[in-house]
């Protein structure tokens, strides 16, 4: 990122020079979306697709409440672990992994949904 002021010529020169790529936002750079603006939601949909492809997958296999859970503490919060420690989600952000991670863990019956007990 440079300034919007800089001649190309010169960012072609620097670009050549540190071998870096040249690239206006939005971009991902160390696995973290940079973006300028307010629409962190569309920053962290991927992560929540993320979560939910993973899901999908698994809910074809017949498991156990206790395999539900080993997966949803190492697999599916790992993956959202280091963008969620870098930036700030909003709630909503949250709520809907949150919701995926208990609609998955409590699943359906033949009768419908679980109940989703809190405590």
């Amino acid at each position: 990122m440079v300034s919007k002021k800089m001649a190309l010529t010169r960012i072609r020169v620097i670009s050549r020079i540190t071998s870096f790529v040249h690239k206006t936002l939005p971009f991902t750079y160390l696995g973290c979306p940079l973006h300028k603006g307010r629409k962190k939601k569309q920053v962290f949909q991927p992560m929540v697709e993320k979560v939910k492809q993973k899901i999908v997958g698994w809910k074809l296999k017949m498991l156990f409440l206790g395999g539900k859970l080993i997966l949803i503490k190492h697999v599916l919060s790992s993956i959202s672990l280091y963008l969620l420690t870098v930036l700030t989600p909003p709630k909503r952000t949250l709520k809907e992994i949150k919701q995926c991670f208990a609609n998955f863990f409590w699943g359906e019956t033949d009768f419908g949904n679980r109940k989703h007990w809190i405590s």
